[in-house]
């Protein structure tokens, strides 16, 4: 068993996104503050379907907990990521893997904007009352004994209404005049987001 006691990190993108420069940011602060970091870059680019991705996740958390260790690890999405995230923990058995989520402007509940991407299976799960957001929130929205976490913008330009990423049985946290992207590397996002990792 390692010797430190944080549970390493695991950064999952959003729609269009990769695990590479997207969390460079982020990536480095964690890792300054004593986490070990890891990244995944979902199939598709995360324009396909969610399902399929959180399925990778599945498969890239076991691979992390064989690594390292340690029978746990912590999880941030950030938009489309969160949903990932989301859907590997309630039915994919992640609340046995998983001891904090969080969410980086995450459409819980949907966004508007979607219909943008609407040719791709991703954008279609993300509209407003799809069939896939229904199944996720139908019952608890926060299961397991998982500490959950929404960091969430009020000036958010991709989540529509902002609104939408306040997540039940979470601690809902939401900053102002931030853009979508501005959640990697705004630094009250950051100190939230690490604070919540412990």
């Amino acid at each position: 068993m390692p010797k430190t006691k944080k549970y390493p990190v695991l950064l999952v993108h959003g729609y269009l996104g990769n695990g590479i420069i997207y969390w460079n940011v982020m990536t480095h602060r964690l890792q300054r503050d004593g986490f070990k970091c890891y990244t995944l870059t979902l199939p598709f680019f995360a324009l396909g379907d969610i399902k399929i991705s959180a399925d990778a996740l599945k498969k890239k958390v076991e691979s992390i907990k064989s690594e390292t260790g340690y029978g746990k690890v912590n999880l941030v999405g950030h938009s489309e990521g969160g949903l990932v995230c989301r859907y590997y923990i309630k039915f994919l058995e992640g609340k046995e893997s998983v001891s904090n989520y969080v969410s980086l402007g995450t459409p819980h509940h949907g966004t508007y904007l979607a219909c943008a991407g609407w040719l791709t299976t991703a954008g279609r799960q993300m509209f407003p009352d799809s069939d896939f957001l229904k199944e996720l929130n139908a019952g608890e929205e926060t299961v397991g004994n998982v500490k959950y976490t929404s960091i969430y913008s009020m000036t958010d330009e991709a989540v529509i209404p902002q609104t939408s990423s306040s997540l039940k049985g979470a601690e809902n946290k939401a900053v102002a005049l931030c853009g979508h992207l501005g959640l990697l590397i705004h630094p009250l996002v950051y100190r939230w987001t690490k604070e919540a990792l412990v």
